[in-house]
């Protein structure tokens, strides 16, 4: 496991508007009876894309049911309580980036974007890593997929494809996608 520290920011402010949409499920639902099938539409989505995941209990969940996701992104905390769930040891890299609350540090696309071949990676985030979804969105092609945990209700999978990356574009007040 290799460890590195990536101090670059390039900072969008999230609006309330969006801090509201991005806080209902923007894709499919999975409630906890329904782990079986996250995972068999993950390794589906292996098959064509990459696999992300975004939020601590979410990438430990990943990692019990034996799939290790390409992409992770951590902060430490679960419902702001620090939590050590996940092993870092299982990631040929591990970068600790950060990303401070309310906004998007969109420097994580092109790092994400140029360790891609070191994967599985681990970005270890100071601050709050719920909105580094963005930079995994516009850094992974089309066909790979998200999950990112929606508190006290499950895991939410989404397909990232063209649409998505227009909308994720859309809501930073990006013109067109990446």
């Amino acid at each position: 496991m290799q460890l590195k520290y990536f101090k670059e920011t390039n900072y969008i402010k999230v609006t309330k508007d969006v801090r509201e949409k991005v806080s209902a499920p923007l894709g499919k639902l999975y409630y906890p009876v329904e782990i079986d099938k996250l995972i068999n539409e993950l390794i589906d989505c292996r098959r064509h894309g990459l696999i992300s995941s975004v939020g601590d209990r979410v990438t430990y969940t990943l990692i019990e049911n034996n799939l290790i996701p390409d992409i992770a992104v951590i902060d430490g905390k679960e419902k702001r309580r620090k939590v050590d769930l996940v092993d870092l040891k299982k990631f040929n890299l591990v970068i600790f980036v950060e990303n401070k609350p309310g906004y998007v540090n969109m420097a994580l696309v092109n790092l994400i974007k140029r360790h891609l071949n070191d994967r599985p990676i681990l970005l270890y985030v100071e601050g709050e890593e719920d909105l580094v979804g963005f930079p995994i969105v516009f850094a992974c092609d089309v066909g790979s997929c998200m999950v990112y945990g929606q508190p006290n209700m499950g895991i939410v999978l989404i397909n990232i494809d063209d649409k998505v990356k227009y909308m994720a574009a859309s809501m930073l007040g990006l013109s067109g996608s990446s």
